[in-house]
């Protein structure tokens, strides 16, 4: 009977072998929770990065096509031939212009970097309708319609008015969790300047030193984009305008 309660007493374990193997375990589940929290945060940087990448894509095609189709006219539009007529003076453009733009800069919060100031350029083109010829929300323009699209930057998206509707957001958002956010900070626009007529590019200019806007005949668009917590990025591509060709 003595030697059975001695067994009993023996078996199990002791409290400080149950406290260090408590303790192993916390150390563990720390590590899976550290590992755990890299994982998520490299999987939150590289979505931002898939996403970032896929509306830069669009956001090239958006604005590159609305700048391939300024001075757009039909070869059957009745007038054709006269630019100046084709295109009259407005609050925006001159007689015969088809792209205007204005020059600015703007202080926007940057998600880890505090204010920061990025250009906030607008561009506007006008162009007149026909098949396959949308505006940039995607709106046929009919052949008898004269258009115009103005593109700019509030700091979070890149936005587009097209007509006088009212300025509709085309891409970036500022209202996801901050992992998710696209945002676009700034825009700025340089114009390449055709001012002898040769059909070369004589210099590259911004809106305020534009002299004459139908010596332009190239747009070279700056974006300023940050996805999530990631430095902000820049995207510059540059588009012929190839019905300015001549516009003079």
């Amino acid at each position: 009977g003595q030697a059975m309660n001695l067994r009993s007493r023996q078996t199990g374990l002791s409290l400080i072998e149950s406290l260090i193997g408590l303790t192993i375990g916390v150390f563990l589940l720390m590590g899976i929770a550290t590992v755990f929290g890299q994982s998520r945060q490299t999987y939150n940087y590289q979505l931002a990065q898939a996403g970032q990448q896929g509306n830069e894509r669009l956001s090239a095609v958006i604005l590159s096509t609305a700048l391939e189709q300024a001075g757009f006219a039909e070869m059957n539009e009745i007038n054709i031939l006269n630019r100046l007529a084709s295109f009259p003076a407005d609050g925006t453009f001159g007689a015969g212009e088809s792209i205007a733009g204005t020059q600015a800069s703007h202080s926007v919060t940057v998600n880890g970097q505090g204010t920061v100031t990025f250009p906030a350029d607008t561009l506007s083109v006008r162009y007149w309708g026909g098949p396959a010829i949308v505006d940039c929300v995607g709106t046929p323009i009919a052949d008898t319609a004269l258009a115009t699209d103005v593109f700019a930057s509030n700091g979070v998206n890149l936005t587009c008015d097209s007509n006088g509707a009212g300025a509709r957001p085309i891409m970036g958002d500022g209202t996801a969790i901050l992992a998710q956010q696209l945002r676009v900070l700034g825009m700025r626009v340089s114009y390449g300047l055709d001012t002898n007529g040769d059909q070369s590019i004589d210099q590259f200019q911004r809106a305020d030193n534009v002299a004459s806007w139908n010596d332009v005949r190239v747009a070279e668009v700056e974006l300023f984009i940050q996805a999530g917590e990631r430095p902000p990025e820049s995207l510059s591509f540059t588009v012929t305008l190839e019905n300015m060709r001549g516009a003079t």
